[in-house]
């Protein structure tokens, strides 16, 4: 079984990065991906032979298909039937936009993965402000934690900190 990651790698949102990210980490080590992106003109010019590869797979309907995107987007992934849907989303605030909710109700999404307890916890208070029993809607299991990763060789520890004190 393989793993679909649908979202785009062509913009510097930070969906995209993420997107981008993501899927050369699972290749790298070994994962089955295929990576469903919108392809700007010259798009082969933009990506890694990785990349180039992970694009031109066709789509499997029993492999695991995670949208990296806002849930309003989730339904153009959904429409091609995968085996399991997983939306993957981020937010800052304290409540998600009430037009979200619907999407995240949908019941052909099996989980929605989201990088933080605060995201998770700004989903549970604009379910609890739709409704009043929350886990008759979307029971808290649905939801799972992927923090975000971090590129190591790009953190550096703080050198000569008392210098500047």
């Amino acid at each position: 079984m393989g793993l679909t990651i649908i979202g785009n790698i062509f913009n510097c949102s930070g969906y995209a990065i993420h997107t981008r990210k993501t899927v050369n980490a699972l290749n790298e080590i070994g994962v089955d991906v295929r990576l469903d992106t919108p392809k700007p003109q010259h798009w082969e010019r933009l990506c890694t032979d990785a990349e180039f590869n992970m694009i031109e797979k066709p789509f499997n309907h029993n492999d695991t298909s995670i949208m990296i995107a806002q849930p309003q987007f989730w339904r153009f992934a959904l429409a091609e039937k995968p085996a399991n849907f997983y939306g993957f989303l981020v937010f800052e605030g304290d409540k998600i936009p009430n037009y979200w909710i619907e999407y995240l109700l949908d019941e052909r999404v099996d989980k929605i993965l989201v990088p933080s307890k605060h995201t998770k916890k700004a989903i549970m208070n604009s379910l609890a402000a739709y409704h009043k029993n929350t886990d008759e809607l979307l029971t808290v299991n649905k939801i799972e934690i992927i923090p975000h990763g971090y590129d190591s060789a790009k953190l550096y520890p703080e050198k000569n900190a008392k210098k500047r004190i």
